[in-house]
């Protein structure tokens, strides 16, 4: 049996500066166990920053999927089991990025 996940991407907020990210790799979000992978980037008129949405494999050598720097959805190749974000320039988040997919039991 298959059901609908959705989880949000982190995008390593800065501790000093709260709604800021840092320049640097996301934590990386496990999606082997995910089938018809998906994301969603909701991005704000206020955010500043750059960076991609990036699939591996292996988890060793990564891929961009998809630039962070406007709104959009689309699907995931299926042969990446982990996903990141990769933040290239750093400032105001204003955007949220969500991978969903459904999870088999």
């Amino acid at each position: 049996m298959a059901f609908p996940e959705i989880r949000p991407l982190d995008l390593n907020e800065d501790p000093a500066n709260p709604g800021d990210a840092l320049v640097g790799q996301g934590k990386v979000y496990d999606a082997r166990q995910m089938t018809e992978k998906g994301y969603e980037i909701e991005r704000g008129a206020g955010a500043a920053i750059a960076g991609n949405i990036e699939g591996s494999v292996a988890g060793n050598q990564w891929a961009t999927i998809v630039s962070l720097g406007a709104s959009a959805q689309g699907a995931i190749p299926a042969h990446y089991n982990y996903i990141r974000a990769d933040i290239t320039t750093g400032g105001a988040i204003d955007s949220v990025v969500r991978i969903a997919g459904k999870v088999l039991f």
